[in-house]
């Protein structure tokens, strides 16, 4: 399973706590909207790049009121930054990391030693076969899939392309000249059938109608 650090730490796929954090700060302090935004967000991406929560108000231009308000709120607030600083891998794991010399000073938190996982880099000079991938395993689960999702209300709105050099493109019947070729669906305000699915071909392609 991949993940980012944060992800792993806090168990969210996505995390993104700002707005909460943000809210509770507002709710909490006499700070404008745009003063609190600011002071939060260089406290987390201080933090981020640091790897210390209050790093931040170390440095005299940055030691001010609103930053020490916002370094009071991390510190004790739950968030996904939190969960990533009080959180390590357990030893023992199979660990490998892609490109771990771009991570940050907060992230690395959640690392072991060096010697304990792999390094990996994202870009190699080495090739790799992959197997084939379709999202549809027939010609007719094309169609319907079409017939599932297009309706004579939709079908002004939806244009379905399909590729010449495509393993289905037998569901086309196009010229020698067009490169694309548009199916025409739910034609004369009708619920689109099977015989709907049939292909106007041009150079320039008309308007999907209904």
């Amino acid at each position: 399973m991949a993940a980012t650090p944060r992800s792993q730490a806090s168990g969210e796929l996505a995390p993104d706590d700002r707005l909460d954090l943000f809210a509770r700060f507002v709710s909490d302090t006499a700070l404008s909207w745009k003063a609190a935004t600011r002071a939060l967000e260089l406290a987390l991406d201080c933090w981020d790049r640091t790897g210390e929560y209050d790093a931040i108000c170390n440095s005299p231009k940055f030691d001010t009121p609103p930053i020490r308000a916002a370094v009071s709120l991390l510190e004790s607030a739950p968030s996904s930054y939190r969960a990533l600083d009080e959180t390590t891998l357990s030893p023992g794991q199979d660990i490998a990391v892609i490109d771990d010399q771009s991570l940050s000073a907060l992230d690395r938190r959640l690392l072991l030693e060096p010697d304990e996982y792999h390094s990996l880099e994202p870009f190699t000079d080495g090739t790799a076969e992959l197997p084939d991938f379709h999202l549809y395993p027939s010609a007719t689960a094309i169609v319907e899939a079409i017939l599932d999702h297009v309706s004579a209300e939709t079908a002004d709105q939806v244009g379905i392309v399909l590729d010449e050099e495509a393993i289905y493109s037998s569901l086309s019947k196009p010229n020698s000249r067009p490169q694309r070729s548009f199916i025409r669906v739910g034609r004369d305000s009708s619920t689109t059938t099977r015989s709907d699915c049939s292909v106007d071909c041009s150079r320039r392609p008309s308007p999907v109608r209904d």
